[in-house]
């Protein structure tokens, strides 16, 4: 999925934002805080992460709108900019560190 989106300055609290450009959202301004990949869900024959993020709406512009339905575009939209800048080489990456991992993608080998 691809979606309208402008980078933008909060004008609240100077913070770099996105404003969201299509319906229903349009206009609004929302940031995004911590973002992690940390619970996995058995999916048919697959364990799937599932995206758990922070978010900060910093200007709604006065709309009505179903939170699990902002919640929902927030994560594609989310998901989108995560494909792009790993495509693009500028996804930065901070957090903490397994220096034992090898192997398996669930468990530490010091374990």
């Amino acid at each position: 999925m691809k979606f309208n989106i402008k980078t933008v300055e909060s004008k609240i609290d100077n913070v770099l934002a996105i404003q969201l450009l299509d319906a229903p959202f349009t206009g609004m301004i929302v940031s995004y805080g911590k973002v992690a990949f940390d619970e996995l869900r058995e999916d048919v024959d697959d364990l799937v992460p599932i995206l758990n993020y922070d978010y900060t709406v910093h200007d709604d512009g006065g709309l009505t709108y179903d939170l699990a339905e902002l919640e929902t575009r927030l994560g594609d939209i989310l998901l989108d900019l995560i494909e792009e800048g790993l495509r693009n080489k500028t996804l930065i990456y901070s957090g903490g560190v397994d220096e034992n991992r090898k192997f398996d993608p669930i468990e530490s080998d010091s374990e």
